[in-house]
């Protein structure tokens, strides 16, 4: 699971980066829940409800279950007008569903999260993210207390800028290659150090 972690992690920094409004929103909220830059796993994870949505928002773009579960036929039948033939295999591709089903799927929208906003019903319907009903991931608590501790440290003591070309590798999970960042301490004058995660 820390690959999965690492790499939703990656996807929302991709996209707080290319957002730039939607990044001093996360800042603004660290700052306003944590002005003393104390330890970010002291906070409550409910203080952190906008970096949440930031996190939820990348992760149905890029979820990282890219390939969804597989299921078996196990009679002739049909699926969306097409014939599966016994013993098929099915495949649910997550990313076409968390997207399409949504007018503006293709871009970045935190506040479709929030219970007020007109896409909320729609985004937990589809939340595959951990799959869903008996056997859905049994790290998901564990994995989302991870994810938002590990950005909120990571925000709150550096800034992030990227400066590369990404592109997602699909196999069992969305894979970001060719990742750079620039990143700059806060509150220093340190010369900006370049982090290069991901293979090409």
């Amino acid at each position: 699971g820390f690959d999965t972690a690492a790499y939703t992690t990656c996807w929302c920094l991709i996209e707080l980066c290319q957002n730039p409004e939607t990044y001093e929103k996360a800042m603004a909220e660290l700052a306003s829940v944590n002005p003393g830059l104390g330890p970010a796993t002291l906070l409550p994870l409910s203080s952190l409800k906008y970096l949440n949505m930031c996190i939820k928002e990348s992760s149905r773009k890029w979820p990282m279950a890219g390939v969804g579960l597989h299921r078996q036929a196990k009679e002739d039948t049909q699926l969306g007008g097409f014939d599966i033939p016994k013993g098929s295999i099915i495949l649910n591709v997550v990313p076409y569903a968390g997207r399409v089903i949504l007018e503006d799927g293709e871009g970045f929208n935190p506040e479709r999260w929030a219970p007020e906003h007109k896409d909320y019903n729609t985004v937990n319907k589809y939340n595959w993210m951990f799959s869903q009903g008996k056997r859905n991931c049994i790290g998901q608590n564990m994995a989302n207390m991870q994810v938002l501790y590990t950005l909120a440290t990571l925000l709150q003591h550096f800034h992030f800028n990227l400066v590369s070309d990404v592109r997602p590798e699909m196999a069992t999970t969305y894979k970001p290659c060719n990742l750079s960042f620039d990143i700059t301490p806060r509150r220093s004058a340190a010369a900006p150090a370049e982090a290069t995660v991901g293979t090409n």
